[in-house]
């Protein structure tokens, strides 16, 4: 789920979800760092089903997949509730919804983690860790992580102008727009991803289609996500996508080895014949049939450097 998916899906939750109440279905998968939530609210049209997990965001066909879980403790931390309000935490894939009561339910989906706070201190932690400044620890004040300093709707033309970075980086990692995403960008602003130093005109075409893929109405739901019965849980979508790409990665690793492979035997089979003609050379040498010009020539035919004592000319 790219930065602009799941930016307009918040958007949309941000708009239908407050006013909803947490129904008794709710489920979990710590491996995931998932949780789906039975909501209910004439907004929504009745009963759905939220997912917050690794790189998803969206609402089920159906019931979740078999990978996860009824969660007993979570109906006491979220059941009953009613979402106060929903919506992006910063500019970074963090969905977090404060119900009336004091609670919030926190997914950063980003890495596959859930969190569930108190008047915004930690009660609940999929995957407990901590660093310099941050720590996601019971007990602890929630901490988003440091995510880009501005949203979309605040980038100006001076953010990127006169930069010595390309500008495929730059949006990508600097503004937290991701690959794919800065792709779609420096395509539809017609400036090219490795650009440095971007003259006013330039900055500001990047400005101005960042500000129309980010300004439009979401206008629907997140995509649907199919659930057990429906082509596929999460769990499995997730799991066959990361064997996809473990099988991509080995593909690639043998191409390269393969052609690596065919680069050193073509230049063993070189330096092999030439250090023959060498050794041929010094036996004619040394047989009276005195040949510099032989050696010499073979010598500079090897690739790399060879240092090689000639003959001296025999006596007459």
């Amino acid at each position: 789920m790219n930065s602009l998916d799941f930016f307009l899906a918040c958007e949309w939750l941000s708009k239908n979800l407050p006013g909803s109440r947490v129904q008794k279905g709710i489920w979990i998968s710590e491996e995931m760092g998932a949780v789906a939530l039975e909501l209910y609210s004439q907004t929504l049209g009745g009963k759905r089903i939220l997912l917050a997990a690794k790189g998803t965001l969206g609402f089920l066909e159906g019931k979740p997949a078999e990978g996860m879980r009824t969660w007993t403790a979570g109906r006491a931390l979220l059941g009953g509730r009613i979402v106060g309000r929903c919506g992006q935490t910063g500019f970074d894939r963090i969905l977090r919804a404060d119900f009336t009561d004091g609670t919030s339910l926190v997914a950063e989906v980003f890495d596959g983690n859930l969190l569930v706070l108190k008047d915004g201190v930690i009660r609940y932690c999929a995957n407990q860790r901590e660093w310099s400044g941050r720590k996601l620890l019971l007990g602890e004040k929630y901490l988003p992580p440091r995510g880009p300093a501005k949203s979309p709707g605040e980038l100006s033309a001076a953010d990127m102008a006169g930069r010595d970075v390309p500008l495929g980086r730059l949006l990508a990692v600097e503004l937290g727009f991701g690959p794919e995403v800065s792709g779609v960008i420096c395509e539809g602003a017609h400036v090219a991803k490795d650009g440095v130093r971007l003259s006013g005109a330039e900055a500001q075409a990047v400005v101005s289609e960042i500000s129309r893929l980010f300004s439009r109405p979401p206008g629907s739901p997140p995509a649907a996500v199919p659930a057990a019965g429906g082509g596929g849980g999460a769990a499995e979508r997730t799991a066959a996508e990361r064997e996809k790409r473990k099988r991509e990665k080995v593909e690639r690793s043998i191409a390269e080895s393969e052609k690596e492979a065919a680069r050193l035997a073509a230049a063993g089979e070189a330096i092999l014949s030439n250090l023959q003609a060498v050794d041929s050379a010094i036996a004619s040498a040394r047989a009276g049939a005195w040949k510099p010009g032989g050696i010499v020539k073979a010598v500079r035919k090897v690739e790399g450097k060879l240092v090689l004592a000639l003959p001296k000319e025999p006596n007459r």
